[in-house]
């Protein structure tokens, strides 16, 4: 995954009845990626720098302050904090998937990866945490993608 030129991924966010949140994004190597949420905010980070703005307003411009350093698409799967304890959990070689759990018991997190036997690559990945369910789809592997600053 680390390895990727590119690539989309759909995010699903609940933390029980009533909450929803949905994230489409973009993501571009080595160090570009924009998302679109299912309310209208939308993001554009190139290098350092990122740009936001919510449904009707315009774009405001910033330093990319992401939690850490700059934003590498090498960095966006970050699944080995949560590998203390990792299970096979199916081998489905007719469809050519494994699905594997993982679990942090410190935090505690359980995460649930769906992997492309023939591509080695994460499809899908189910989080749950205390008061977090998150859902991850990853597609268009490689596919070309265009993330630039927006035009004012």
């Amino acid at each position: 995954m680390s390895r990727l030129g590119s690539l989309r991924e759909v995010e699903t966010v609940t933390s029980g009845p009533g909450s929803f949140a949905r994230t489409v994004y973009r993501l571009r190597a080595p160090d570009r990626f924009a998302f679109i949420t299912n309310v209208g905010s939308r993001s554009v980070v190139v290098g350092r720098y990122q740009w936001f703005r919510t449904a009707g307003q315009p774009w405001d411009r910033q330093r990319y302050r992401g939690g850490g350093p700059p934003f590498r698409t090498r960095g966006w799967f970050r699944w080995t904090p949560y590998a203390q304890e990792v299970r096979l959990l199916r081998l489905d070689r007719r469809r050519g998937l494994a699905e594997l759990a993982l679990m942090d018991p410190g935090t505690p997190v359980w995460l649930r990866l769906t992997v492309d036997l023939h591509t080695m690559r994460a499809v899908r990945e189910r989080m749950i945490a205390p008061a977090h369910y998150m859902t991850r789809r990853y597609l268009a592997f490689d596919r070309p993608v265009r993330i630039a600053a927006p035009d004012k």
